[in-house]
């Protein structure tokens, strides 16, 4: 299937803007973000990771190191913490450190499933099943 697109309207993939998309895809995690830092529309880059496989590859790493990245600071939220000041009558007297429970639980499932799933998944990993009988009564109770 052949595509026919307007190369007028479209800017040319130079070797420098497809470095500036991938150093941008690596920092962000956003495609359209990226195609956008390069002053290139989404498409292109698109179908060049289809029919170029070096580029593939080096997308697919921008998008490893991008998820590098949240995850550690997913970590330092949720064992550094984050501080967040403290106002009294409009004037700041602190700041007070936050952590994240929820973060710390998602990076604990993450790294050690086994002993950190979710309490549901557990009844599908050798748990017990569960009989359930119900009785039919009639008006009277019986």
């Amino acid at each position: 299937m052949s595509k026919q697109r307007s190369t007028a309207a479209a800017p040319r993939l130079t070797p420098q803007k497809k470095g500036k998309f991938l150093r941008a895809l690596a920092r962000t995690g956003s495609v359209p973000l990226a195609a956008k830092t390069a002053g290139l529309s989404v498409e292109p880059v698109l179908d060049l990771r289809e029919e170029d496989p070096a580029f593939a590859e080096r997308w697919r790493e921008a998008e490893e190191l991008a998820g590098a990245a949240l995850e550690a600071e997913a970590r330092r939220r949720a064992v550094d913490g984050v501080e967040e000041p403290v106002f009294y009558q409009g004037q700041k007297i602190g700041v007070v450190r936050r952590y994240s429970d929820s973060l710390l639980g998602l990076l604990l499932r993450g790294n050690r499933p086994e002993k950190f799933r979710d309490r549901a998944d557990a009844g599908e990993r050798g748990g017990v099943p569960i009989t359930v009988k119900i009785q039919k009564f009639d008006n009277d109770g019986n």
